[in-house]
């Protein structure tokens, strides 16, 4: 597991944990390149 994958994994718990909505973790990992994607600053276009 790379330190990109672990900071978005411990974004994506702490979300969980803080948030009145669930995050949901799923078998492909998909949450995990949506909080990439959400909070990288790169725009794609």
């Amino acid at each position: 597991m790379d330190t990109h994958h672990d900071l978005y994994r411990q974004r994506h718990c702490h979300i969980d944990k803080n948030m009145p909505y669930r995050f949901p973790e799923t078998e492909s990992g998909i949450e995990l390149d949506l909080l990439k994607y959400l909070f990288s600053g790169v725009v794609y276009v």
